[in-house]
């Protein structure tokens, strides 16, 4: 709804402006958004400036995602060459978007160059890169995965958006062992945000509901079940922010 309200009102300026200025020799291809709107299309890059820099990046993000596919469908060959040639060029990508792009497709290559790629984007120096690299590991299901994002959740230098894509990449796993690991997102020094995205990846991971009760969920990971004894029937709610449009 934000999305189509934001387009509307575009329209509603470009039709100001043409009945202001009127359309001659008015060149729509100068205004934002200009061929998403449908206003122009376009011109293809001369032959000249695209060897002398290279294809443009929305050009080189559909080859890869194609990369991706064939990947999916290919042979243990393919898949092999597809990621060697993926992670030779991740190495020398300097956009973060398009190695966002290169983490989605070799994950789906499944092989031990992609698995040292996917070890790398853990580490990058963008936060995108490295949460659609949690996202990777999530998805995999290997027996890497949930020491890898534990590692990475207690890592107390890792950005908190990093550490909310651990948590939800760990409910992915759908491994047992996760439960444990979610438990350092439980303590009670950690950021709200981050206490209520492990509530909801237990949820996910196990049969049990305690709603928002931390304590609860503690006991329940570090014990195996809820016991009132140790607590003394204590409760401690996760920290409501004064909004609730953002849960």
């Amino acid at each position: 709804m934000p999305m189509s309200f934001s387009i509307d009102r575009r329209l509603l300026f470009l039709a100001g402006l043409f009945s202001t200025v009127g359309c001659q020799n008015f060149d729509p291809s100068s205004l934002p958004l200009a061929d998403t709107l449908g206003l122009t299309s376009m011109a293809p890059v001369p032959e000249e400036v695209a060897s002398r820099y290279g294809p443009l990046a929305v050009d080189r993000i559909k080859e890869i995602k194609v990369q991706g596919m064939l990947a999916a469908k290919g042979s243990s060959a393919e898949r092999d060459e597809i990621a060697r040639r993926l992670a030779e060029e991740i190495q020398q990508e300097s956009n973060p978007v398009i190695r966002q792009e290169i983490i989605k497709s070799i994950t789906k290559c499944e092989n031990s160059i992609a698995e040292l790629v996917l070890r790398a984007g853990l580490n990058d120096n963008d936060v995108d890169v490295q949460i659609e690299s949690c996202r990777a590991w999530g998805n995999w299901h290997t027996s890497d995965s949930v020491p890898l994002l534990s590692q990475l959740l207690r890592n107390e230098a890792a950005p908190l958006d990093v550490k909310l894509a651990a948590v939800t990449a760990l409910a992915d796993t759908e491994n047992e062992q996760a439960v444990a690991a979610l438990s350092v997102a439980l303590e009670k020094d950690r950021d709200p945000a981050l206490q209520h995205q492990a509530v909801l990846a237990l949820k996910r991971l196990t049969d049990r509901s305690f709603g928002n009760d931390l304590v609860a969920w503690r006991n329940f990971v570090d014990h195996g079940d809820v016991d009132q004894t140790k607590t003394g029937g204590a409760s401690e709610a996760i920290v409501k922010w004064p909004f609730s449009w953002w849960e």
